[in-house]
């Protein structure tokens, strides 16, 4: 399965919600991108400080 099918399919399944449950949806996605962002953030500090010692 391609990613662009799986897109699709996801897309579609969004449409099929509500409106306050796409704006949930949002927030959530939202919410643990900013996650991803943090730990991610969090890596590369942990890291450098590995390499400044």
């Amino acid at each position: 399965m391609t990613s662009v099918f799986r897109l699709d399919q996801v897309l579609e399944s969004i449409e099929d919600l509500s409106v306050d449950e796409q704006e949930t949806l949002i927030d959530l996605i939202r919410h643990r991108l900013a996650e991803r962002r943090c730990d991610a953030i969090a890596a590369n500090i942990a890291q450098a400080q590995i390499y400044s010692h």
